[in-house]
């Protein structure tokens, strides 16, 4: 884990593809200001595709229920956008495709609270769990 702006950025590589770069950013950051429009739009998390980086509301982090396993759940969120094109998204939601690539990129690390975590979100967002999403399982086949 690398530490920058004097402790107002902190930067590593994600567990699921060392190409992609996560950076947590804080208030402090000279760059918070100008990413604040994107979290309010996106939320805790976004993805700068090109550039493969996922970047991160440090303010979000801080709170007392933010937990590795939610971090965990961001990492594998966004690259799971990484992962799916837009050929494979036919009908679906691209926000669901990518929690469901996720889940799986989780469930193949074996990080059984994340695990669990993110079940639980992914039925409070679909009304299902993600092992039920079988129309889906194209979506992880090459991946």
């Amino acid at each position: 884990m690398k530490v920058l702006d004097d402790s107002n950025e902190v930067a590593f590589h994600s567990m699921f593809d060392q190409a992609v770069k996560i950076v947590i950013t804080y208030s402090g950051s000279i760059s918070y200001d100008s990413m604040k429009g994107h979290f309010d739009m996106h939320g805790v998390a976004f993805l700068i595709d090109e550039k493969k980086i996922i970047v991160v509301d440090g303010e979000v982090v801080k709170n007392e229920w933010f937990s590795p396993e939610h971090l965990q759940i961001i990492d594998a969120h966004e690259v799971g956008h990484l992962l799916i094109s837009p050929q494979d998204l036919h009908e679906n939601d691209v926000e669901k495709c990518a929690d469901y690539v996720g889940f799986n990129l989780i469930k193949e690390k074996k990080l059984e609270r994340a695990i669990d975590l993110y079940r639980r979100e992914y039925i409070s967002r679909y009304g299902c769990s993600p092992e039920d999403d079988d129309e889906l399982s194209y979506l992880i086949k090459n991946n």
